[in-house]
């Protein structure tokens, strides 16, 4: 059985190591075409998501937040009591897990 010291000390290591790790900064470019059609320019997928969804912040962030809410199984705290049933639907099928 672990000692309580030990217990107690390994979120405090484990804390330290993470802040020592250096941070992965890229580059992302969200270029606008003359239709304001973003293009996102990256090294990797991960600064390709982040651009788009930079991107998708500026263009339709109250869509983008009302499909978290709905995913979330969250609507009925915006929308009122005429939501439950859809939030019990997204509770059930377990959306915001994926």
């Amino acid at each position: 059985m672990p000692s309580i010291r030990f217990v107690l000390l390994l979120p405090i290591l484990l804390v330290h190591l993470l802040q020592s790790l250096p941070a992965q900064a890229e580059e992302v470019r969200v270029i606008r075409d003359p239709w304001g059609v973003p293009h996102v320019f990256a090294s990797s997928n991960h600064g390709v998501g982040y651009g788009y969804g930079w991107a998708i912040g500026e263009d339709r962030l109250e869509e983008a937040l009302s499909a978290m809410w709905t995913a979330n199984g969250r609507r009925t705290e915006i929308e009122g009591a005429g939501a439950v049933d859809i939030d019990r639907t997204f509770r059930l099928m377990r959306i915001a897990e994926f």
